[in-house]
């Protein structure tokens, strides 16, 4: 049945997976649940605001503030958190690689996560950055990006 959580109002935004996770009515993270951090029992703030979006994969997680920057935690067995390595981070870390970008969404899946927006490089503005490409799987050009 479900339960109310008294310490836990004004929910803009929920995950869950392994843990939970929730954004709160000014922009504070929470987690509860067992997860690399350990054992929440209750909601616990992580992040005290400007958390805009949240997913939560298999045991890991990532959240978007207002300004587009990317939060990842949890275990990081594949390089799911995408911080260049493979080291389990207990809380929210950025991923200083994607600072630059304007992230419009980020999901989790399983063990790998998804970021999409526009590639915001002041550097390569004036040129276009997708190039035509014979894709291997279909008989018709798709558009690639070249980093």
């Amino acid at each position: 049945m479900p339960t109310e959580i008294p310490s836990l109002s004004g929910v803009k935004a929920i995950a869950c997976n392994h843990h939970s996770a929730a954004i709160g009515s000014r922009g504070e993270l929470y987690f509860w649940g067992t997860g690399v951090f350990g054992t929440f029992f209750e909601p616990r703030i992580v992040v005290d605001g400007d958390i805009v979006e949240v997913s939560v994969g298999g045991s890991f997680g990532i959240a978007k503030d207002k300004d587009g920057m990317l939060w990842t935690w949890g275990q990081n067995t594949n390089g799911e958190l995408g911080l260049n390595d493979t080291k389990t981070r207990l809380y929210p870390h950025p991923i200083l690689s994607l600072k630059r970008k304007h992230i419009t969404k980020a999901v989790c899946g399983g063990s790998f996560a998804v970021a999409i927006g526009p590639d915001k490089r002041p550097d390569r503005r004036s040129e276009s950055p997708l190039k035509r490409k014979k894709s291997p799987f279909h008989n018709e050009s798709t558009l690639v990006k070249i980093l």
